[in-house]
Order: structure tokens, then C-alpha cells, then sequence
């Protein structure tokens, strides 16, 4: 068995395409993205090592770098980024998985709904005063700490909610960056999954 990576070009998936090798014939087919249905293009672990190294200041969770294989069924987590410079922080929630619509097959009527992972790896939250400072001063002046693992949505928005509180974020403009809260909870959505 024969396996080679491939990368989609427009919403940069990273696919493992496998082949048998006795079966194979003189050339192969371009695999495409099941997603976008663009050519993808041939893909290194190499490559993905030096462009997650240059993307990517890691994710940490109890004092560890946290990774894709770590998610579990947790839907999404609760995080901290820490301005290096001034000290300043920014609390937030992600999802881990992010719901894509696809046009529906030729011949059916029924659109495509394809559950991928998240862009949660390259996420430096919803601030534009952070994303601003990521842009001017890049990903290196940050560090990002991921606070609670939740399994709902409910519980997602609750600990957010909760640590954002907890810290008086608002009352707190020179240690935070948050402007401001929003959250709509219902007890069922919470009790839920307990």
C-alpha cells in the first residue's frame, strides 16, 4: 500500500490519499477536494511541519501543545491569549468543527452538509484589536492557552461567559482586551450533557 498527502489549494485541507501499488498503472488520477472539488495539490509531512512552525504559535492546555489528535468529542474550548509585550489578555470561546453547505450532487435536490475541522489552529480570537496586532506585529508576540475543554454548545458559552465574569474583563481595559460580553444560555443546553 502506497500513500501520499495532498493539500487543497482553496480551503487548505490536508488529505492522505492510499493506493495499492500492484494495482497501479502508469499514471494517477489528480485527486480533488471533496469540499471544494479544487486539484490538490502534492503535500510533504516536511511541509506541513514548516508551514504549522510558521503559522501556528501552538495551542496550550494544562502546560502541553495541544493538537488535532487531542480533540476527542470535545466540541470546542474556552482559551486565553496573552499579549507578550504589555501583559494584556483576551478571553473567548472555539468550536473545533465548523459546518460547510455544499451545493447539492448534479441529479439530487438535497444541498451537502460536510462537518470539517475548524480553522481553530491558526485562531487568534474575534478582537479586532488582536487580529490587528497579529497582523502588524505577527503570532510570536502571543501566547494561546486553552482554559476549558466543553462538549456542548451550552457549555461553551456558559464557561465563557463564566471566565469573563470571573475576571471582570470590562471593568479591566488595561489587563484585557474584551469590549464586550454577549451570551444567550438556556438551563437544558447546560444540563445536557452533565
Amino acid at each position: 500500500m502506497a500513500a501520499e498527502k495532498f493539500r487543497c489549494p482553496e480551503c487548505g485541507t490536508v488529505y492522505t490519499v492510499e493506493w495499492d501499488e500492484d494495482a497501479m498503472v502508469d499514471y494517477m488520477e489528480p485527486a480533488f477536494c471533496p469540499f471544494c472539488g479544487v486539484e490538490l495539490d502534492s503535500y510533504s509531512d516536511e511541509d506541513y511541519q514548516e508551514e504549522y512552525e510558521e503559522n501556528n504559535s501552538m495551542w496550550s492546555y494544562n502546560d502541553e501543545e495541544f493538537t488535532s489528535e487531542m480533540i476527542g468529542d470535545h466540541l470546542g474550548f474556552v482559551y486565553e491569549i496573552t499579549d507578550t509585550d504589555n501583559g494584556k489578555k483576551y478571553i473567548g470561546k472555539k468550536k473545533f468543527w465548523s459546518k460547510i453547505t455544499r451545493p447539492p450532487l448534479k441529479g439530487k435536490t438535497r444541498k451537502r452538509k460536510i462537518i470539517k475541522e475548524s480553522d481553530w489552529q491558526k485562531y487568534y480570537g474575534s478582537s479586532e484589536e488582536v487580529k490587528s496586532l497579529v497582523e502588524e506585529c505577527g503570532q510570536e508576540r502571543f501566547s494561546r492557552r486553552i482554559l476549558h475543554l466543553c462538549d456542548s454548545l451550552g457549555e461553551l458559552s456558559y464557561m465563557e461567559l463564566k471566565e469573563q465574569v470571573e475576571r471582570e474583563v470590562l471593568f479591566k481595559p488595561d489587563e484585557y482586551y474584551n469590549a464586550f460580553i454577549g451570551v444567550k444560555i438556556h438551563r437544558n443546553h447546560v444540563l445536557k450533557k452533565k
